[in-house]
């Protein structure tokens, strides 16, 4: 839908600020309170989208940026004189407006991409209500005139919005990725791309996946971790000092000054659900980890979402599975995920599940996300499932095996806050 200007203006009755709707006083001030966060917010909300703007190339994409931001306008004038009708009429308008402001500019300090994510969050919500508005007569309807035609023009508007501009952030993302990744290699620093974005950079012959709000994750090992602390201060990164002090050895956390980009950077090894150690295979190929260990980033996961399963798709219908890779960056190397499934237990039975889960994703035949890749998906889980099968297990793996699931197998991974 394509967000349209309109340039309107309505007579809002100063003395009935504070009882314009038909049911009473306490439903108009349900209003009124709702459009106390409307110019604090529509500002928010065009600058979130505003810096984003010079970065599209999509004509269709710009006009609805311009018109969205053009709306927004509107909405700010009409609900600041709105709002200060509710201030002459004794209502602490601006006062609550001041403290609004002031939580919003601290979201203003998060990442840009954090501030379109909770702009589309925030749009889409609003534009829910708007639909509530707009679905029964009696929500408005018989309130004096220019105030329900002003809400009724506002929820119109909000109903254009419910797919708000949403950029796709990955070029610019990975532009500064392979920035980075250069100056290291000048510097014999290791550092390379992993997670949604490596997956984008070795598949290129697949549709890109819209990604908005995401960190540059990289891998990188233990001797390049000072060089690197300093390489990124260097470039106008900050080190989350409480994280980098508490977790340093094995995790990295950085966010651009000006920009906004948050790095982190896992170090020898991912450790989530299960430990995925790449330290040993991290200079493989010249930008990403290798697809083995991208694809093991995916599977150790234990509750495998859409992307997450989309993700094992482009690698499988990008990558043959070998079962005797030789440590080649231009397969799956099957031996890794035999010695891990071999010995562990834990390992072996969460990629049993989650071969399960793609097996089952693909019944209905290969989805369109991946239809361009050269090879079939199936062949690929096919093999994996051999692997998991054939390969000898150790006595480890037999004495974990007769507890089962009786006993969890897996990590809980926990979110640690940064500042």
């Amino acid at each position: 839908m394509m967000p349209v200007r309109r340039d309107l203006r309505f007579n809002l009755p100063p003395e009935r600020a504070a009882d314009w709707h038909v049911q009473g006083s306490h439903v108009t001030h349900f209003f009124n309170a709702l459009s106390l966060l409307f110019p604090a917010g529509e500002r928010f909300f065009m600058d979130s989208v505003r810096h984003y703007r010079d970065q599209i190339d999509d004509p269709v994409l710009r006009k609805q940026v311009l018109g969205f931001i053009g709306q927004e306008a509107m909405h700010t004038r009409e609900h600041i004189e709105y709002n200060d009708l509710l201030q002459n009429a004794r209502l602490p308008a601006h006062k609550l407006d001041r403290r609004l402001t002031w939580f919003l500019n601290v979201n203003r300090k998060m990442p840009k991409s954090f501030q379109l994510a909770m702009t589309v969050a925030l749009e889409h919500y609003t534009a829910m209500l708007a639909g509530l508005l707009l679905e029964d007569d009696t929500r408005v309807g018989g309130s004096v005139q220019g105030y329900a035609q002003m809400w009724t023009w506002h929820a119109l508007e909000e109903t254009e919005h419910k797919a708000p501009p949403s950029p796709d952030e990955a070029p610019e993302m990975l532009g500064e990725a392979r920035r980075l990744i250069d100056l290291a290699r000048e510097r014999d620093i290791v550092l390379r791309l992993l997670g949604g974005l490596a997956i984008r950079l070795v598949t290129p012959d697949l549709p890109p996946r819209t990604r908005v709000g995401q960190d540059l994750d990289f891998g990188s090992v233990k001797s390049s971790r000072k060089p690197l602390m300093e390489m990124l201060e260097e470039q106008g990164y900050v080190g989350d000092r409480n994280f980098n002090a508490l977790y340093g050895d094995k995790q990295l956390y950085f966010a651009h000054g000006e920009h906004g980009h948050a790095v982190d950077v896992m170090v020898d090894r991912l450790h989530m659900c299960h430990t995925v150690a790449f330290a040993q295979r991290a200079t493989v190929l010249p930008y990403t980890l290798s697809p083995v260990d991208l694809l093991l980033s995916k599977l150790q996961i234990i509750e495998l979402n859409e992307k997450d399963l989309d993700d094992c798709l482009r690698l499988l219908v990008s990558f043959d599975v070998s079962e005797s890779g030789d440590g080649r960056g231009d397969v799956i190397d099957g031996r890794v995920i035999a010695d891990l499934v071999g010995d562990d237990w834990g390992w072996w039975k969460t990629i049993s599940l989650n071969l399960e889960r793609i097996e089952a994703a693909l019944a209905g035949g290969v989805p369109a996300t991946v239809t361009g890749g050269r090879l079939d998906p199936r062949a690929g889980v096919q093999t994996l499932s051999h692997i998991l099968q054939d390969t000898p297990k150790s006595r480890r793996w037999k004495l974990r095996d007769r507890i089962g699931e009786r006993k969890r197998w897996y990590e809980l991974p926990e979110e640690t806050p940064h500042h």
